[in-house]
């Protein structure tokens, strides 16, 4: 059986895919959730609706779930993201029909006490006082600035105090529900169960209702100007922090500006790697993430560097990435073109990363969700030439902003930028 993907008549997302090499299989459960739909008032409360699920999960009560999912050799996990929150189990075959016993029943109608929910309260305030503050919430912070991105996934602990049982069972009803979700598995399965599963989840009651996608775009999105590019924070150090920062469209093709960002900057051998870090010795080492949204991307390259080297690495930073918009050499596509084509047969071997990538792409991107065999396909497609054409597309000033933090003189450091970028 292929991967299917299909719209039960209840609204739930369905999404299959057998394979029968694997001793095992990957079950998710996962709902339009997160920080990018509640607000200001009411923040944290999905993040704290997924730990209520394990304090009770309809008639099981938190002894009783832990156990009947640990005798099968199974552990829920549970993770909340600002766009959805999910719940996945992974078992050997054999246990599968127990495993889907406990994961149905996220869709049962119940409500949690007031002194379950304030127990489970305790839990989420430790949470977030043992909290670190992440490289990448500080990006957030200044990228995503008055915008939901900002609001933090787990709430702060004024919003969890004040949230009550009535809004909290509220939310569960509204948006942990049966129209708002998808389930997806992923391994190896029959088709009996598969018939047996879509039969199961076909007849549970409709209640509910599908939230829309939320897209919030970053202030200035692909209209960076001399005005609004850089954000330049005081560091009392010798060290600078660099991050430049690239606004992706959406409508770029996703598998190109996948390739040529990893041409760029993944690895030891990209070409970043090679030249600033062992050429010239700039820095350490160099962080890049290329991040989905729901109606965009963005791309990242962070780095630190001593302050008195900060403008020659800026500087040869941009003559590399100048060189990548007018020549990509056949050593550099051979040397990247196997990790997007022969080694996504690996992912064949992970139902756990499948699930998360069907999950992601279909339920939360709204793109048609590709297994590996289909997105090796769409890489080889993709040649020389069409890589050149997408980085002169998405390597633009207009695309292109800066956080830097050091000790340097901000004007100074404008100076320079406007001068590298606008003169």
């Amino acid at each position: 059986m292929k991967k299917k993907s299909e719209i039960l008549p209840n609204n739930i997302c369905f999404i299959t895919h057998q394979l029968e090499h694997l001793h095992n299989v990957s079950v998710s459960v996962s709902f339009k959730a997160g920080s990018l739909y509640e607000s200001k008032y009411n923040n944290g409360i999905s993040h704290l609706v997924e730990h209520l699920f394990f304090r009770q999960l309809s008639d099981l009560s938190q002894e009783s779930l832990y156990f009947n999912m640990q005798k099968i050799g199974g552990e829920i996990t549970g993770k909340t993201y600002c766009d959805y929150v999910t719940f996945s189990i992974n078992v050997i075959p054999q246990y599968l029909y127990d495993a889907l016993d406990i994961m149905l029943k996220f869709f049962d109608d119940f409500e949690w006490s007031n002194s379950i929910i304030l127990k489970e309260k305790e839990v989420v305030l430790r949470q977030i006082e043992n909290k670190a503050y992440s490289y990448n919430q500080w990006i957030d912070s200044i990228y995503f600035e008055n915008t939901k991105y900002t609001l933090p996934i787990m709430g702060t602990k004024k919003t969890v105090k004040s949230l009550t049982a009535f809004e909290i069972n509220s939310w569960k009803k509204e948006y942990f529900s049966p129209a708002n979700s998808c389930v997806t598995i992923t391994g190896n399965f029959s088709n009996e169960f598969y018939d047996f599963l879509k039969q199961k989840l076909s007849i549970i009651n409709n209640f509910g209702k599908k939230q829309a996608p939320i897209i919030e775009i970053a202030p200035n999105f692909t209209k960076r100007n001399s005005d609004n590019y850089l954000t330049v924070i005081n560091a009392d150090s010798k060290l600078s922090e660099v991050v430049v920062l690239f606004d992706i469209k959406n409508s770029f093709d996703y598998e190109s500006v996948k390739l040529i960002t990893s041409i760029l900057s993944d690895g030891c051998g990209s070409k970043l790697s090679m030249i600033m870090r062992e050429k010239y010795q700039l820095t350490d080492d160099i962080f890049t993430q290329l991040t989905s949204y729901c109606g965009f991307h963005r791309y990242s390259i962070s780095y630190t560097v001593k302050n008195k080297n900060i403008f020659n690495s800026i500087d040869i930073l941009f003559k590399i990435i100048n060189e990548i918009k007018t020549d990509i050499t056949l050593n550099e596509y051979a040397s990247t073109i196997p990790f997007f084509t022969d080694n996504q047969m690996i992912d064949l071997d992970n139902c756990q990363k499948l699930n998360e990538d069907y999950v992601l792409s279909d339920f939360i991107l709204d793109i048609l969700p590709s297994d590996p065999i289909e997105k090796a396909k769409k890489y080889k497609k993709i040649l020389i030439n069409d890589l050149i054409k997408i980085a002169n597309e998405i390597f633009v000033k207009e695309n292109i902003s800066f956080i830097i933090e050091t000790s340097i003189n901000p004007s100074n450091i404008k100076s320079f930028l406007d001068n590298l970028m606008y003169h």
